[in-house]
């Protein structure tokens, strides 16, 4: 519960615009999580410690965590976790190619457009994330 509720409240800051506090509290979740051995709890701590980076805007800090949970969640067949990680990696690689050097002709931008359109059929089936895609 207690880890939970850590995820809860990086939420929270999220919304609220407190982006310090929600990667603070996204980290609590995440760490308690490895520390009790909640596997699905760490990867949906590790999906908000993502997007709060993210929001802070450290899209290279939220890659890393984004990775790690699409690999983690295709091991272990967790459609909507991979879903949401193929969402917040398109918008790392969006947010890197506006601030970054291009890596090719089309920087990026292409690669995320890649990884939306490979996995359309999935993204589109979990209703909310379609909303975000």
């Amino acid at each position: 519960a207690r880890v939970e509720a850590f995820r809860a409240r990086a939420d929270a800051c999220l919304i609220s615009g407190g982006l310090g506090d929600a990667v603070f509290h996204a980290s609590e979740a995440f760490e308690g999580s490895i520390r009790e051995g909640l596997t699905h709890a760490t990867l949906r701590a590790t999906l908000t410690l993502a997007e709060s980076h993210l929001a802070a805007g450290a899209p290279a800090a939220a890659l890393q965590h984004a990775l790690a949970l699409e690999h983690s969640a295709a091991a272990l067949r967790l459609d909507g976790l991979r879903a949401a990680a193929i969402v917040v990696l398109a918008e790392c690689w969006l947010a890197m190619s506006a601030t970054g050097r291009r890596r090719s002709r089309d920087g990026y931008a292409s690669m995320a457009k890649d990884a939306l359109d490979a996995h359309a059929p999935a993204l589109l089936s979990r209703g909310g994330l379609a909303l975000r895609a």
